[in-house]
């Protein structure tokens, strides 16, 4: 049962930005780049080496959803066994 919560809440972590209590790693990587990519949208002087580009932002959402579909495959995998 605990794999089919840990998969639904991931399922929802795909399209929701709010923060959920983080129960392992993964969710601490995705809190992280969750918290890099809300402060990227903050308005920055463009010449600043301290921000993300944008090239890099889409980098990270991509990670970001590439981790979460990953971790659902593994645990539906994990599930059937």
């Amino acid at each position: 049962m605990l794999i089919a919560e840990d998969i639904a809440l991931l399922e929802q972590r795909l399209t929701s930005t709010q923060s959920q209590a983080p129960s392992n790693i993964l969710h601490h990587m995705i809190d992280d780049i969750d918290a890099i990519l809300k402060n990227s949208n903050t308005i920055v002087p463009s010449y600043s080496n301290d921000n993300p580009s944008e090239n890099e932002i889409k980098k990270l959402k991509l990670l970001k959803t590439d981790l979460i579909q990953q971790a659902i495959i593994i645990s539906r995998r994990l599930a059937e066994n």
